[in-house]
């Protein structure tokens, strides 16, 4: 996070004024603080940060529209629990798509099919245990 003054002219009594009654400008500085989830240049540096954002790089492109710029500006009231619900909407699409991206590869290659029931001589024999095969000795 990354905080920027930002000057704003508000209005206050003069202090020269006595009765009070006299308003003047003031300008007071508010700190606008931003969140980066993007590579972005230090302010008093100017050495690239190295932030990233948590979703896989097909979803950054709908990451950037929520938030252009690369980064949020938090409230009192709201901000980073956005981007973070933002972030869980985005993976949890992805996840799905990797779902079914598996079950297709799955399907082409045979796996996660219902197994084959084996004939039955080859159930009786599984089901009588281990065969011990006799290890032929070289004595003539």
């Amino acid at each position: 996070a990354q905080g920027f003054p930002v000057p704003r002219v508000v209005q206050v009594p003069d202090p020269a004024d006595a009765a009070r009654k006299k308003m003047m400008d003031a300008t007071v500085i508010d700190t606008v603080v931003r969140m980066y989830f993007t590579k972005h240049p230090d302010p008093s540096t100017g050495i690239l940060f190295p932030a990233k954002p948590r979703v896989t790089p097909e979803r950054i492109p709908e990451l950037m529209k929520l938030y252009p710029g690369g980064y949020f500006e938090p409230t009192l009231t709201e901000g980073f629990d956005k981007y973070l619900a933002a972030i869980d909407s985005l993976s949890k699409s992805q996840a799905d798509e990797v779902a079914k991206w598996r079950a297709a590869v799955d399907a082409r290659h045979g796996r996660n099919q219902p197994a084959v029931q084996p004939t039955p001589a080859v159930a009786a024999a599984a089901a009588n245990g281990p065969v011990a095969v006799a290890a032929k000795t070289g004595t003539a």
